[in-house]
């Protein structure tokens, strides 16, 4: 039979082993974590600069037939309850919802 001691000194070195291994676990899961939530933000952001970029000729009207049709197709989106293309001089160029106003 072994003395208490010994029990006592393979108790503490079980503890702290298993209180190592959940520390270092908890450490590599923060850092993952972080790691990863630093690639997505990266990634959305080029991701949003490369849709900006792309959209910035699209948003350029000069037929307002066409740019009335294109924000009428809005409607579908329950979000979006009114969208409005102003001309540089301020005047309304075209719109889809209520009433606006010379900016």
């Amino acid at each position: 039979m072994k003395s208490p001691i010994i029990r006592q000194i393979l108790l503490f070195g079980i503890v702290s082993a298993v209180i190592s291994l959940v520390l270092a676990c908890a450490g590599f899961g923060i850092v993952e974590f972080y790691k990863i939530k630093d690639e997505s933000v990266s990634r959305v952001s080029s991701q949003i600069d490369m849709l900006a970029y792309n959209l910035q000729p699209t948003l350029l009207f000069d037929d307002k037939d066409a740019a009335n049709k294109i924000l009428l197709s809005l409607k579908d989106d329950p979000s979006i309850n009114k969208a409005v293309l102003y001309q540089t001089n301020g005047e309304v160029f075209a719109m889809y919802g209520g009433a606006c106003q010379k900016i």
